[in-house]
């Protein structure tokens, strides 16, 4: 734990008493937000600023390539003019406006897609959301950061405008969000790349054990600190403001390091502030949140994680795994050079040629030097009388070269494709080109772009996300309320932990260019449509204009047509309800009918079964009681698939002994005297089977002499 003294003693105790250390955890001078340079001895001060100070130079080192080209890349930007001494002095120093022209194109697409009206932050509600109590959540943060952010924040406006404008040329920017203690809000600050000092190996600001920020204060800035305790009163040598001529120059060091601040092996995270030229540190305080200290079961502390309040932004990752990020100015920096270096010399040769000079013979008179004519003015020379032409030699000189500018085109043509700066993203259209030719070459023009942007998207939520965390730890109800005009607990509503909601940043960008283009394709595919509402489409295309106040110039429909369109619209209803209906009936009748039928059906198929078990029954009695296979199969002829009697051998047998004829039913006479055989003419189409369905026996029916004879009788 770490000892620190106390600020004031007690009225009453003794002064001869030496004050007690007072022991604080790490926790509790985090959350008490103490200031240790006011606690520890000057010794240990000067040993932290001594590592805060090495550790700052050994990154400095280690990225001063990176410093040096981008020194350049501002130079190339800032178009300073300096004097050239070859291949005259002062010959042509012209700076083509390559990379700037990127970054002003991509600033003006990026900064109105961000700042888009009201509605910077949207909130993204996580998991089930019964009753839309997540979302009325959200909607009541993302209001109140919205206020924040355009209205509360003005720093924070101003600063994405330089942001969209700057990254595309230092390739990585950084945004530190804090607490604002003065103002009770949160205040952001943009940093260039440079004033951002890291190890190039580092790969996220949370794990690297140190980095540093860089800013300037005037002298009476850092004596107002002094005087209301945010620094450490301490001799700087400098003097007095008004008569330093260093007043505009003090660099200081916010220093986000590691120290073993309680002596037991861990180094915790701390923010150092030191005067870099006097090398004194001025304030010492806690580089994390209570919530990120975890301590193990014998009470030790086995993590502390860092705070991180720096946000990073950056056009396209290192391609070796560097930290910082590249841009247009690394991109563009080497093409940018040959172009002014081709435009340069063609000016050159072209101021060359112009001036002219060459040689006069020794015998002619005339003075050296330069010549200078006034309009109409004759000179007098004096010639022994020899042709004047004959007295002067012209230097050769050579025209601007073709083939230069040939290049030079083709150069500043291949920097405009790396930058995405086509002529069709700048409005240049040519006449009678298709909506959707014009809508797909935006769209691939803007790849580049919407990749950058995407990653821009990505650091906007991070931000979103810190300046969250603060409202919730800092924020009061009353300012909360103020701004939704209801009674809401901030820290409910911003409470992190159970990530119900996230502020997050709204990726759904179209340029206005794509929008128009849309909108034309809607005209020509839907205008006139009749499956498409005329009056949304126009709305629409309206909108992509961005035309204010639509609905002030649709028309507004008569209340009395409105209601004879409700009565028409009630008429047909009724009408589509008993067509309803009745189609139903219709349809109900025939499903009754189709059923009738088919009970019909069962019940003639049953008739027809009783009907021949009667027959059978008649045959039998008319046969005596039984009636054998023999008998059918002389009466059907061996036809029906029914066996025929067994042939006659005529072997130690008479002649084959005629059938009987069959009796009637009941005492009926005899069957089968109309047409030969037994049984009478067989029915067309052979005789009929009937199946084998048992029926009751009517009443007082003979009985089956043979039981087995009902088998395949003939109906």
């Amino acid at each position: 734990m770490a000892y620190v003294e106390p600020i004031m003693e007690d009225e009453g105790a003794d002064e001869a008493a030496p004050a007690q250390p007072q022991p604080m955890f790490i926790e509790q001078i985090a959350a008490a937000g103490a200031d240790l340079a006011f606690f520890l001895d000057a010794a240990r001060l000067d040993t932290i600023a001594s590592k805060c100070l090495e550790a700052y130079k050994r990154d400095c080192e280690e990225r001063k390539d990176w410093e040096e080209g981008f020194d350049r890349i501002m130079a190339m930007v800032t178009s300073k003019r300096e004097a050239k001494s070859w291949p005259w002095p002062g010959a042509s120093n012209v700076k083509w406006p390559l990379i700037q022209k990127a970054a002003l194109k991509f600033g003006s697409r990026a900064y109105p897609a961000i700042v888009n009206g009201t509605d910077v932050v949207k909130c993204a509600a996580v998991g089930m959301d019964d009753g839309g109590v997540k979302r009325q959540r959200g909607d009541r943060v993302a209001q109140h950061m919205n206020y924040q952010l355009l209205l509360e924040m003005p720093e924070w406006d101003m600063d994405t405008d330089r942001l969209c404008h700057s990254l595309p040329l230092q390739g990585t920017m950084f945004r530190q969000v804090i607490w604002d203690a003065e103002y009770s809000r949160p205040l952001t600050t943009l940093l260039s790349g440079k004033d951002l000092v890291v190890t190039q190996g580092c790969k996220d600001l949370e794990t690297v054990p140190h980095f540093a920020k860089v800013f300037p204060l005037f002298i009476h800035q850092i004596e107002e600190r002094m005087r209301m305790k945010v620094y450490r009163q301490v001799e700087l040598g400098l003097g007095k403001a008004e008569e330093s001529e260093k007043a505009g120059e003090q660099e200081m060091l916010e220093c986000h390091c590691r120290y073993d601040m309680d002596g037991d092996g861990y180094a915790e995270p701390w923010i150092a502030l030191i005067h870099k030229e006097s090398e004194q540190l001025l304030s010492l305080k806690a580089g994390f949140w209570p919530r990120g200290v975890m301590r193990g079961p014998d009470g030790k502390v086995i993590l502390a994680r860092r705070h991180v309040e720096f946000v990073k932004y950056e056009v396209l990752p290192d391609p070796d795994g560097q930290f910082y990020g590249i841009g247009f100015g690394q991109l563009l920096l080497e093409d940018n050079e040959i172009i002014n270096t081709i435009l340069n010399q063609l000016i050159d040769a072209a101021t060359d040629q112009n001036t002219g000079g060459g040689f006069v013979a020794q015998g002619f008179n005339l003075p050296g030097g330069n010549l200078e004519f006034a309009r109409g003015e004759w000179k007098y020379v004096n010639s022994p009388g020899q042709d004047i032409r004959q007295a002067f030699f012209a230097r050769p000189t050579s025209e601007p070269s073709a083939v230069l500018f040939n290049l030079l085109t083709m150069m500043i043509e291949a920097g405009k494709d790396l930058a995405s700066d086509q002529d069709i993203m700048s409005g240049n259209v040519p006449a009678n080109t298709p909506a959707t030719t014009v809508l797909a070459a935006i769209e691939e023009g803007l790849k580049v772009f919407n990749s950058i942007y995407k990653r821009m998207y990505r650091s906007l939520t991070k931000e979103f996300r810190l300046i969250a965390g603060l409202n919730a730890t800092y924020l009061s109800a009353e300012q909360y309320s103020n701004v939704i005009d209801q009674p809401a607990d901030p820290k409910q509503d911003y409470e992190e932990q159970s990530k119900d909601i996230i502020p997050i940043a709204d990726p759904s960008m179209t340029t206005s260019a794509q929008k128009l283009s849309r909108a034309q394709f809607l005209m020509q595919v839907g205008a006139g449509n009749p499956l498409l509402d005329q009056k949304e489409i126009l709305r629409r295309v309206l909108e992509a204009a961005s035309i204010d106040d639509i609905e002030s110039l649709m028309p507004k429909p008569d209340p009395m047509q409105q209601q004879m369109q409700a009565e028409q619209m009630k008429t047909q209803l009724r009408a589509a309800m008993a067509e309803i209906m009745d189609n139903e009936a219709s349809a109900t009748e025939s499903m009754m009918s189709a059923r009738l039928k088919f009970i019909q059906g069962n019940v003639a198929a049953q008739t027809m079964a009783i009907e021949a078990a009667a027959m059978r029954m008649s045959l039998m009695q008319m046969n005596g009681g039984t009636i054998g296979p023999q008998v059918v199969g002389q009466g059907m002829g061996g036809m029906g698939g029914v066996p025929e009697q067994p042939p006659f051998s005529g072997v130690g047998q008479g002649p084959r002994p005629p059938s009987p004829p069959p009796a009637g039913p009941m005492g009926q006479p005899p069957m089968g005297n109309a047409g030969p055989g037994p049984l009478g003419p067989v029915p067309p189409g052979g005789p009929r089977l009937v199946p084998d369905v048992p029926q009751p026996v009517p009443a007082g029916a003979g009985q089956f002499a043979n039981p087995s004879a009902d088998r395949g009788a003939i109906a």
